[in-house]
């Protein structure tokens, strides 16, 4: 377990009870240290999640994991995107613009020098 959030296998399972929400299948799921961003999604259906979002308070996380797996479905951010936000995150705005602007967590795992990922295990 993080020190004050979910542990890896915890988070894994709020993702995949996300994606069963949502009605994707991420190829991967990958939690890893990052330096400039809270997660990212790739067009072969990998989503990665920074380690310190493990630590943030459940309704950003949410957040940040619905962003992320709604880009299996959406690949852009216009208004059928943010039609499915509003639908599963009503309110997202308000984490939208610190979604852009990742915490001094997240630079510091870098600055450490970690490059440390890990897949989360299939449940």
């Amino acid at each position: 377990m993080t020190r004050s959030g979910l542990s890896r296998e915890q988070f894994g399972g709020r993702v995949a009870d996300w994606a069963t929400r949502l009605r994707v299948t991420p190829r991967q799921v990958r939690v890893q240290a990052v330096t400039c961003k809270w997660g990212s999604c790739t067009t072969r259906g990998r989503v990665s999640f920074a380690r310190a979002l493990l630590s943030e308070r459940p309704a950003f996380r949410d957040f940040v994991v619905v962003h992320e797996l709604l880009h299996l479905r959406v690949r852009n951010h216009g208004r059928l995107f943010q039609t499915y936000l509003n639908l599963y995150v009503p309110g997202w705005r308000r984490y939208a613009r610190r979604s852009r602007a990742p915490s001094v967590e997240v630079r510091a795992g870098a600055a450490s020098g970690s490059r440390a990922s890990s897949a989360i295990p299939d449940g």
